[in-house]
């Protein structure tokens, strides 16, 4: 895995964060990959609701 994945995002957001998760680009947002994603997009979006 390419070190410093967040520096293609950096000039695009106001803060990036990276979530290793299972699969690769497509197979993650598939079972049962998706899960792990859908996990780690709620507890972050928990969070920014929270702060």
């Amino acid at each position: 895995m390419p070190s410093h994945l967040e520096l293609a995002w950096t000039d695009r957001c106001a803060a990036v964060r990276v979530e290793v998760v299972p699969g690769d680009h497509i197979s993650m947002m598939l079972p049962p990959h998706v899960d792990g994603l859908a996990a780690r997009l709620r507890a972050c979006l928990e969070r920014a609701h929270a702060a």
